[in-house]
């Protein structure tokens, strides 16, 4: 088995002691296969890493190159601190907290619609396509929701539809004696996706969707 090039920046013990020290779960993923190619004792191939950490072949591969160049630090989740600020205030986020330790106003549990307005004062509009099973003849609607269904062929509306084969091919036609069987491929097919953002803006496409902050 030929094995990809590696500089020893820290030897395979030191690799892994850096992999259980880790609490990021980016980074001590990488870390983890990291140590995996690392291994003499026990040599591997990125498809076999691939297998046990769950991440693409392509970005196993990608992990000596980034550590060749730039040692421990090429393992880094550098999507830290390119978010967006906060939109909630400090108080703001009092305000939330003093309601979060108050049971709901209708009496029942806290969940995404009660915590975005626990004042129950704002309109919840539900964007719906016009698919056989959105429609429900008993179907009861509260009073704080708004169906709104989309008008038909319009795709670019709905530009989530057209991610869904990328996700599919990954386990189409093909058998799995086992649901983890399944999980496990569609995981890393996600985690790829993930890694090629090139590849789902193409897929995506619509000019107005291209250009949406990610």
């Amino acid at each position: 088995m030929r094995r990809l090039p590696f500089l020893r920046h820290l030897t395979a013990p030191a690799i892994r002691r850096a992999s259980l020290a880790c609490r990021h779960p980016v980074e001590k993923v990488r870390w983890h296969a990291l140590w995996l190619l690392a291994r003499s004792d026990c040599p591997r191939g990125p498809a076999e890493v691939a297998q046990l950490v769950g991440l693409s072949d392509l970005a196993v591969r990608a992990l000596p190159r980034r550590w060749n160049r730039l040692g421990p630090e090429g393992l880094a989740d550098r999507r830290k601190g390119n978010g967006r600020a906060a939109r909630l205030g400090a108080r703001r986020w009092d305000a939330l907290a003093r309601a979060l330790a108050r049971r709901p106003p209708d009496g029942g549990l806290w969940t995404g619609p009660t915590v975005a307005d626990p004042a129950g004062r704002n309109l919840l509009v539900v964007l719906l396509d016009n698919a056989g099973w959105h429609v429900a003849k008993r179907l009861a609607v509260p009073a704080k929701v708004l169906l709104h269904r989309l008008p038909p062929c319009t795709p670019e509306l709905q530009p989530v539809e057209p991610l869904w084969p990328l996700l599919r091919e990954a386990v189409a036609n093909r058998e799995f004696e086992r649901l983890a069987q399944w999980r496990r491929g569609l995981r890393r097919r996600c985690g790829f996706l993930a890694g090629h953002p090139e590849i789902v803006k193409g897929a995506v496409g619509f000019r107005w969707a291209a250009h949406l902050e990610t």
